[in-house]
C-alpha cells in the first residue's frame, strides 16, 4: 500500500513537472492561439453586429419584420456557427503544430537519447504533455467564447426572445463539440507523433487515416 501510494505521488510530481515545463515551452503557441481566437470571436462579433445594426437602421423592410434585437440575434447566430467551424479547423491545425513541437525530439537521435536519460517515467511524461496541450488549445477558446457572449450581450442580442433557444440548441452544442473533437484530435496526433519515425511519416499517416481511409469506405 505504501509502495503504491509513494509511486502515485512520484508519478504525479513527475507529471506536474512535465506539465509546467510544457506550458512554458508552448507559451508561443498559446499566445498565437489566443490572438487568433480573439479575432475569430469577440472582435469579429463586434464588427458583424455593428454592420447588422447599421443595415437594420437603413432598411425599413427589415424593421417591419423584426425588432432590432431579433435581427442582431439572427446575425450573431449565423456568425457564431461559422466561427465554431473555423475554430474547429484552427484547433486541428494547432494540434498538429503542437504535436510536432512537443514530440519533435523523438525524431532526432541525439535529443531522444537525452530525453530518455531524464529521471521521468514515460506515462507521466506523456500525460503531462497531453494535459498541457489541452490547456494550450482549450483555454484561449473558452475565454474567447465567453468574451464573445459578453460582446453580444452588450450589443443587445440577449434581449431577443429567440436567444435562449439559439443558445441551448445550437451554440452550446457546437462549442461543446469543438472542445471534444480538439481533445480527441490532440490524442490522435500524439499517438502518431510517438509511433512514427519522422515528422514526414507522421504527416503521411495522419493524412492517410483521415482522408484516404474514409474515401475507401
Amino acid at each position: 500500500m505504501t509502495s503504491t501510494t509513494s509511486s502515485f505521488k512520484t508519478g504525479f510530481a513527475e507529471g506536474k513537472g512535465i506539465f509546467l515545463w510544457t506550458l512554458r515551452r508552448g507559451r508561443g503557441i498559446l499566445i498565437l492561439n489566443a490572438a487568433l481566437q480573439f479575432l475569430l470571436f469577440p472582435f469579429l462579433t463586434f464588427l458583424v453586429l455593428q454592420g447588422a445594426r447599421g443595415e437594420y437602421q437603413s432598411n425599413t423592410y427589415q424593421q417591419e419584420l423584426y425588432t432590432l434585437e431579433e435581427y442582431l440575434c439572427s446575425s450573431f447566430s449565423s456568425k457564431a456557427q461559422a466561427a465554431a467551424y473555423a475554430a474547429l479547423l484552427l484547433g486541428i491545425a494547432l494540434c498538429f503544430i503542437l504535436c510536432a513541437f512537443l514530440f519533435g525530439y523523438l525524431h532526432q537521435k541525439r535529443s531522444v537519447d537525452l530525453m530518455h536519460a531524464m529521471p521521468v517515467r514515460r506515462v507521466p511524461m506523456l500525460l503531462g504533455k497531453y494535459f498541457a496541450g489541452l490547456v494550450i488549445l482549450w483555454l484561449p477558446l473558452i475565454v474567447c467564447v465567453l468574451l464573445d457572449f459578453l460582446t453580444a450581450a452588450l450589443m443587445g442580442t440577449t434581449s431577443a426572445p429567440n436567444f435562449p433557444g439559439f443558445l441551448t440548441q445550437t451554440l452550446l452544442p457546437f462549442f461543446a463539440w469543438d472542445i471534444v473533437m480538439i481533445g480527441v484530435c490532440l490524442a490522435f496526433f500524439m499517438f502518431f507523433a510517438v509511433c512514427c519515425g519522422t515528422l514526414l511519416d507522421t504527416m503521411i499517416s495522419v493524412v492517410a487515416i483521415n482522408v484516404f481511409y474514409p474515401m475507401l469506405l
